[in-house]
């Protein structure tokens, strides 16, 4: 069985209906990986101008507001950053699914637990997961994290990049360091 997302409980995607919650870098990250485990992978978000990226990988996504689908998925993986990220996976995920927290959010929720407990669902927190596991992933560049790049400068432009990491339209921005000669 093919898992991901192992903390105290392991989740497996294979062959899983799997929707990320969430349009920003975690969110498309997390759907590259899921996407090594099963070709039904959808993401929702709030900007099609973020979505967009996802288009271009081939992954299927919608804007949250023009959203209106039973609760079916398998596993709903929340990334949004946002405190009603949890609300919008509760009425996503199917009775007996799967809500993987991946986000963190420092304000309060307001959300009542009952759907949580009436269709038992199964809440995982993960935060880091194996980094043994995920170096070998990248390594293998299965992944293709190019396109995750927005933006490269040379570290002699890092002001210049750090401000650039700060507009709304960079994605990652990623810094060059020259290659220094082997010492003999």
């Amino acid at each position: 069985r093919r898992v991901l997302f192992r903390s105290s409980k392991q989740v497996d995607l294979s062959n899983r209906r799997v929707v990320v919650l969430g349009d920003g870098r975690l969110g498309i990250l997390c759907a590259k990986v899921v996407r090594l485990f099963t070709d039904d992978v959808f993401t929702i978000g709030k900007h099609e101008d973020k979505l967009q990226r996802f288009h271009q990988i081939g992954i299927k996504t919608q804007i949250l507001n023009d959203f209106h689908q039973e609760a079916d998925f398998d596993v709903v993986i929340d990334c949004t950053g946002s405190s009603t990220g949890l609300e919008t996976a509760c009425q996503l995920v199917r009775p007996r699914g799967t809500i993987v927290m991946k986000t963190t959010v420092a304000g309060n929720h307001s959300l009542s637990l009952a759907s949580i407990v009436i269709n038992e669902i199964n809440l995982v927190g993960s935060r880091c997961g194996p980094f043994a596991e995920a170096l070998n992933v990248i390594d293998s560049k299965d992944l293709g994290l190019d396109d995750l790049i927005s933006h490269r400068f040379a570290i002699e432009e890092g002001i210049l990049a750090m401000k650039t990491a700060a507009s709304p339209d960079a994605f990652k921005v990623l810094l060059h360091f020259p290659k220094q000669a082997s010492a003999q």
